[in-house]
């Protein structure tokens, strides 16, 4: 993917697919951060995707 591709992956209704709707990663964006998480999406060296998701080990509270 290009770096402004890569920049636009996880907005809301962005696709470079024809038929594509943009909500599949944009999903994937708010689920990971409503955990705490985060989403990263880089280029292999040896070509493909990579995406990286971190995820808190201990699920917050309501007291914190």
């Amino acid at each position: 993917m290009s770096p402004a591709i890569l920049d636009q992956a996880l907005l809301p209704f962005y696709s470079t697919k024809q038929q594509g709707t943009g909500l599949g990663l944009a999903l994937c964006r708010e689920i990971v951060e409503a955990h705490r998480g985060q989403i990263r999406l880089s280029n292999r060296s040896q070509g493909g995707l990579k995406v990286t998701l971190e995820l808190p080990s201990k699920p917050q509270t309501s007291a914190e």
